[in-house]
């Protein structure tokens, strides 16, 4: 677990990197509206992706499942089953990229103006590489479930990698998003192609044949599926509505403002989560295995370690946020009131991300997952009267999003959590909270006496709180977060290398 998590952060290094070169350079070199197109046309994609029905989602767990019972026979009956599945859902979600990119001008033409025309092209590229990666999601799933999260990620970074390197340099060229987009599709069918070919390596008893979908497995497949889909993809419609609601009534531009401060939380969501996405293959061994005992312990302690990646993370964006945002994007960008409000109130919602993944581990999320729909639904009524009658501005759209997530994941999903898995709330309470919190408080001084001391210099506070903070936290999570186990292993490994 501890190889796949490093390998999942290290691969997730690549998307960071990116993450702050390309929209440096596309407003830059393009603008600011035309970087508010660029977010707004993922925006649109991202709708695309509710057609795959979440389905991809249950080969993770199932293929575990089955490889730990050596039970080849209704692995690759689940695994052919989901690719039948993921092939229908691709088709749709390519006529409805055909239906989208016809009537994108009536829609939007008001706002978009003169490049309407170019947003078409941009949309179908961007949906295309999603089409193409719903074709193939399965053959992830599978990966995963094999415990082999190093290639996972390793295909993804590396290919991103070049993708985002030919982007820039058609960027610096001179060319236009368009052209972004369709590199962007290029990189995409490089990628799966790998991953096809690695996944047979990987996984050699992998048969994948139309005789052996079986129509039982595709349904239990299917609910399990549909379930993960309510919840991930409720958050998905809750963050892409919003943007497209600031973009009917602020702009494009406006959304470029917006997404920047989004992006950095959204990052450090990416980061607790390629943590707890690695515990669902595990948790389908132990649930399959009857390990209840083992399954509570191990509930305990991903959970207490979410909290302890969420916050240093959300106090750094929180302290020095407008500072970061000054040196990434330049002044215009540096709302760090706007990314206060956008990281504290993800804390809750980015700290219990290992208990969906728990939850869905052993196929109890679908209490969970109708509560954050009716979170998202509830959140975008509110965006529809924060900009639409009251036309307040970016902070309150932040305090519509974030507040519902803060009921639903802060307290209703713990809650459900611990009845299902038997443990008594206050022990969950202490264990997952009280430490963290008393681990980060030298790192949070730190952060706010850079902040004080360097009053009139925001990028000398970044560099020196980041710096003095970091040693701070590190040295607090080596001697009380660690356990000593590890910690004697690191220094054997180390004595060995010199």
């Amino acid at each position: 677990m501890v190889r796949n998590v490093l390998a999942s952060w290290g691969g997730h290094l690549v998307f960071i990197v990116a993450g702050f070169v390309l929209p440096r350079i596309i407003d830059h070199k393009l603008g600011q509206t035309a970087l508010g197109i660029w977010d707004f046309g993922w925006s649109i994609t991202s709708y695309l992706s509710l057609a795959q029905l979440g389905i991809g989602s249950a080969v993770n767990r199932h293929v575990a499942m089955y490889r730990a019972t050596n039970d080849h026979a209704r692995l690759n009956g689940a695994v052919s089953s989901v690719v039948c599945i993921q092939i229908a859902a691709a088709l749709l979600a390519l006529g409805l990229t055909l239906v989208t990119v016809f009537f994108l001008p009536t829609m939007f033409a008001s706002r978009l103006g003169p490049m309407v025309g170019e947003v078409r092209w941009i949309v179908l590229f961007l949906s295309l590489s999603l089409v193409v990666q719903m074709a193939f999601d399965s053959f992830a799933g599978v990966m995963t479930g094999c415990h082999r999260w190093d290639v996972h990620n390793g295909i993804n970074a590396g290919f991103y990698a070049v993708t985002v390197v030919a982007m820039l340099i058609i960027l610096l060229r001179g060319g236009g998003l368009s052209t972004l987009a369709c590199i962007t599709l290029v990189g995409r069918v490089l990628t799966e192609a790998t991953r096809v070919f690695l996944t047979h390596r990987l996984c050699p008893e992998l048969r994948i044949r139309w005789q052996y979908v079986n129509w039982l497995q595709t349904r239990e497949m299917f609910t399990f599926g549909s379930k993960t889909v309510i919840g991930v993809m409720s958050y998905l419609l809750l963050y892409q509505t919003t943007n497209l609601l600031i973009v009917r009534y602020l702009g494009a531009g406006a959304l470029a403002l917006y997404a920047r401060p989004m992006a950095l939380v959204q990052h450090g969501s990416v980061f607790v989560d390629k943590f707890a996405s690695v515990l669902t293959p595990t948790v389908g061994s132990l649930h399959a295995g009857g390990k209840d005992a083992e399954l509570r312990t191990f509930f305990l302690q991903t959970t207490q370690a979410s909290m302890y990646l969420t916050l240093p993370l959300v106090l750094l964006l929180s302290v020095l946020g407008s500072s970061l945002l000054r040196l990434w994007m330049g002044s215009q960008y540096a709302n760090g009131e706007l990314l206060a409000l956008l990281a504290v109130g993800h804390v809750m919602s980015l700290s219990q991300t290992s208990i969906w993944t728990i939850l869905r581990g052993i196929n109890k999320h679908g209490r969970v997952a109708v509560a954050r729909l009716v979170t998202a639904l509830g959140a975008v009524c509110l965006n529809l009267i924060v900009l639409g009658d009251l036309q307040q501005d970016l902070r309150a759209v932040a305090l519509a999003v974030t507040v519902p997530l803060t009921i639903v994941d802060g307290l209703y999903s713990p809650l459900y959590a611990c009845r299902q898995l038997g443990v008594p709330l206050r022990q969950y309470a202490r264990q997952t909270w009280k430490r963290p919190f008393l681990c980060v408080l030298p790192f949070a001084g730190c952060l706010l006496t850079a902040r004080l001391v360097f009053v009139e210099q925001p990028l000398a506070a970044l560099a020196v709180g980041s710096v003095v903070g970091g040693a701070v936290l590190g040295l607090t999570y080596w001697l009380w977060v660690i356990p000593s186990a590890i910690r004697e292993k690191i220094r054997q490994r180390i004595t060995r290398f010199f």
